[in-house]
């Protein structure tokens, strides 16, 4: 007999429950190492038996943290790829939108990290939802350099394919992310430097691609204000970039 519908109710509430803790012990100190099926168990009214009928191995439990991380992602990508201008000021949105998960998500990227790391057995469903909303995140992206290639504002030498610059770009900043986080070296090495930087460098980039118009023809400083006035104007006042309205 299928399950009632308040009983549906009560596994899907016991779901995100056990979702919003383990979220919160991935994010701890410990990272990846401070979440196991077992510390779940303990940090849970639930025994360890009733955590595998939510998730069929420690893998297909990151696949579950992961889901709304990439949904979020996503709509925000979706919102900076319909940016009004050039297509080196929407990859320079996307760039922003990246900004504001960093920001404002901060658990996210971490969650990715460890996700890209383990390889197992994950739910068929779950792992359908990853690879179809990944692939609309890769798609959105190579659209933008696609579409500077066709309009000639970016010119591919024989090695260099839209591929290798969504690649490079994407690189850049999860690496620099990461450096930030994980490394005490790049972390003194860039004191005092704000979160501009990855925007900035990704700026240098498309200057070395040739990617058009250049830095120096156009001033994409003002290109990123506009980008958090009109796309984001809610998560810059929540960052500090632009002012709260006053009450």
């Amino acid at each position: 007999m299928p399950p009632t519908p308040s009983k549906r109710q009560a596994i899907a509430d016991r779901e995100r429950e056990l979702l919003a803790i383990a979220r919160k012990l991935l994010t701890g100190p410990a990272g990846i190492n401070g979440l196991t099926m077992e510390g779940l168990a303990h940090a849970t009214p639930y025994s360890k038996g009733t955590i595998y009928q939510h998730f069929c191995s420690m893998e297909d439990l990151l696949a579950a943290l992961m889901i709304q991380p990439l949904g979020i992602r996503l709509e925000l990508y979706r919102k900076a790829a319909l940016f009004h201008g050039g297509s080196r000021e929407r990859m320079l949105a996307l760039e922003v939108a990246r900004r504001v998960i960093y920001e404002l998500h901060p658990d996210f990227e971490r969650i990715e990290r460890a996700m890209n790391v383990r390889a197992g057995i994950i739910n068929p469903k779950r792992s359908e939802v990853i690879g179809r909303t990944s692939a609309e995140l890769m798609s959105i992206s190579l659209g933008i350099v696609r579409e500077a290639v066709a309009r000639k504002e970016l010119a591919l030498g024989t090695d260099l394919t839209p591929e290798k610059v969504y690649l490079a770009l994407r690189s850049l900043s999860f690496g620099m992310r990461h450096g930030w986080e994980t490394s005490h070296t790049h972390s003194a090495m860039l004191e005092g430097t704000d979160e501009q930087l990855p925007i900035q460098l990704a700026t240098i980039v498309m200057d070395g691609l040739g990617w058009k118009p250049l830095s120096r023809d156009w001033d994409y400083g003002a290109t990123v204000d506009r980008i958090w006035r009109e796309l984001f104007p809610e998560e810059a006042r929540r960052i500090g970039i632009l002012p709260r309205p006053a009450s």
